[in-house]
């Protein structure tokens, strides 16, 4: 449910009362349960400062139901709007259940453990001097998938329900959460364009692909990295570096991308080497970025965007099947205001889009409309898919780019593009089920120089090796799953 804005001007104390009321009536309300600590003592990590908000339906997604939220002290005395911080977790804290999983590992010093812990920087001045104070949202996601549908409809669900400042939302997440942020971003220019900065934290997978840079610096969307340079997951120890220095290759007098490495400000990193994220969220945390040093959250204020409000079209269940040789795009929407038509795009490992098919939308609908078309001749290997959908003023929504592995001899899982390769080599899989897969990359010899391991559901995803580093030759690709095992070679050139 959400709680209706009051726009007329009333008594203080009535609209206290108003807030109040509304607050109690919005939510179920639970508390987490004692939990065993890593050290075997018993923890009692239940909110005080924050709130557990649980079985909400948000319209245009299943995948986030529950989650944290911390409201400015001054939020239910005052009709202003405030920015809002949402921060996305990782992998091991995923699942349905409650957000009490995001408090049970006291080390982690993310946003929902700090406000805890009383040490969230509650008031941040922006650049103009003005006090800004932020709404934190932190979701438990089911699990990471659809990241243009879920982050849309999560935004558009918070826009509704809070007194949230189109102008200053931000995106925030740690490993995995942080993939899921910057796939969001990458994969449209509108996506970016909702929000006013980006803040990944710990990436686990190397840099940016150069469509997906594009697609950011379009947005004029300014992106923070922050990484331990001793964090060899994924992609090599210089992924925040990678990540900002991919977007401002596409327009270096933007300056849109920035970074900070551990060690740096006078911090170092901490004995788990993933974790940048105990000295990132900490206001005292101030590295140098570009001429000034300031913690993450002035960097977050120096920026707004025009205002976004909810988006035209609420999508679910997109999806992408491959079968007997034709390609299913399917997808539904559960609210639709002046839609006009759908357009899908089909590229190639060149990934340039080209438009194959339209169909019509429904115009203004409150009701679920489901929708379908088929590709019948898909291209070889890699096929990408991305779906537009255009309002009768001729304004687009782009939403997720999805990959189909087309294989022309049904004994390959993986597909190693481009082959030879040069700066990086994207390795594409397609699993009929969810399953771990570790990839491993060797040089003549037989040493590892590279290795990727991962969880992956059902369907075509990829992972990049970083190729910078490597010298020429020739190179052995081992993919291991759950339910297979492959064999490439490569060469890097």
């Amino acid at each position: 449910m959400s709680t209706p804005l009051i726009r007329t001007t009333v008594h203080a104390a009535v609209l206290v009362m108003v807030f109040a009321l509304s607050s109690l009536i919005s939510y179920s309300q639970y508390t987490c349960e004692d939990y065993v600590g890593t050290n075997g003592a018993t923890v009692k990590w239940n909110p005080t400062r924050q709130r557990i908000v649980t079985n909400q339906n948000v319209p245009g997604t299943t995948l986030i139901r529950n989650w944290l939220e911390f409201l400015p002290d001054d939020y239910n005395s005052t009709n202003k709007k405030y920015p809002l911080l949402v921060f996305f977790h990782g992998v091991n804290e995923g699942g349905n259940g409650t957000p009490c999983r995001l408090l049970e590992s006291e080390w982690w010093w993310t946003p929902p453990v700090i406000i805890e812990r009383n040490q969230f920087p509650y008031s941040t001045k922006d650049p103009r001097g003005n006090a800004q104070k932020f709404i934190v949202i932190s979701p438990r996601v089911e699990y990471y998938s659809q990241s243009t549908s879920t982050i849309n409809a999560f935004l558009d669900h918070l826009i509704r329900t809070y007194r949230v400042d189109p102008t200053r939302i931000y995106l925030t997440g740690i490993s995995a959460g942080t993939h899921f942020i910057l796939d969001y971003v990458s994969q449209s220019p509108d996506n970016g364009r909702r929000l006013a900065g980006l803040l990944p934290i710990s990436p686990c997978w190397g840099g940016l692909q150069d469509w997906a840079a594009r697609n950011i610096s379009e947005a004029r969307l300014h992106v923070l990295a922050i990484n331990c340079s001793y964090d060899h997951c994924g992609g090599g120890s210089d992924q925040a570096k990678q990540i900002a220095d991919a977007i401002n290759r596409i327009n270096p007098s933007l300056n849109l991308g920035a970074y900070a490495a551990l060690p740096t400000a006078g911090r170092d990193c901490l004995p788990t080497e993933h974790d940048a994220w105990g000295i990132a969220y900490d206001s005292a945390f101030r590295p140098n970025i570009n001429g000034r040093n300031m913690n993450v959250y002035e960097w977050m204020l120096q920026y707004s965007t025009v205002s976004s409000g909810p988006l035209p079209v609420a999508l679910e269940n997109y999806s992408v099947q491959l079968s007997n040789g034709k390609v299913y795009v399917r997808w539904a929407t559960s609210a639709e205001q002046n839609s006009h038509q759908f357009t899908i795009e089909r590229a190639g490992q060149n990934q340039a889009f080209t438009a194959i098919g339209t169909v019509p939308a429904a115009g203004s609908s409150t009701t679920v409309k489901t929708y379908e078309w088929v590709d019948e001749g898909p291209l070889p290997d890699v096929n990408y898919y991305r779906l537009t959908q255009t309002d009768l003023d001729g304004k687009k929504q782009v939403f997720t780019v999805k990959k189909i592995l087309n294989r022309n001899k049904w004994d390959r899982h993986v597909v190693a593009s481009p082959n030879p390769f040069g700066e990086q080599l994207t390795v594409y899989i397609n699993v009929d089920k969810i399953q771990r897969v570790n990839f491993t990359l060797l040089d003549a010899s037989g040493r590892t120089v590279q290795a990727i391991n991962g969880t992956y559901n059902e369907g075509t995803a990829e992972v990049v090796f970083d190729g910078k580093k490597l010298p020429r030759g020739i190179y052995t690709l081992k993919i291991e799953g759950q339910f297979f095992s492959e064999v490439q070679r490569v060469v890097k050139q």
